[in-house]
């Protein structure tokens, strides 16, 4: 019955997705510049009473942070975690910026199709006022 209920406790705190843990542990009192390599996913820091000297001991039930899907994990020089995620401001301007220019590339590929047929500017504009009042005379006779 134990087992099960280990594997149970393993499932519901792998259930959380914590997807970054801190990478050191760090001592105390005279040891409080000292740090051990400790992946706090599988593992967490134990400080001795006495000393402050820190310890990585094998223990599941971890506590990390939860990265969004556009986020990745980071660790700073001190071991800890954090998320990096793009700036929504950046990728907004970015679409936008390249939706500008989609449009001027197709506008200059359509303004490129008019001037291929020998057609010189006058006739172009010409034609695109006489199908503009076609347009026009259609949408009134719709009415």
């Amino acid at each position: 019955m134990i087992p099960h209920l280990l594997l149970l406790h393993l499932l519901i705190s792998v259930s959380y997705a914590y997807n970054c843990y801190n990478q050191k542990c760090w001592g105390t009192q005279q040891y409080n510049t000292t740090s051990i390599p400790c992946d706090l996913a599988l593992n967490h820091c134990q400080l001795n009473n006495v000393t402050g000297y820190p310890s990585c001991l094998q223990h599941f039930d971890t506590t990390g942070i939860k990265c969004g899907d556009q986020c990745k994990c980071v660790t700073d020089e001190r071991g800890r975690a954090g998320c990096s995620c793009p700036n929504k401001y950046i990728i907004m301007i970015s679409v936008a910026l390249i939706g500008v220019v989609l449009a001027g590339i197709l506008w200059f590929v359509y303004f490129r199709c008019k001037m291929s047929k020998g057609l010189p500017m006058d006739t172009v504009r010409a034609e695109e006022e006489a199908e503009g009042r076609r347009n026009l005379k259609y949408a009134v006779d719709d009415e």
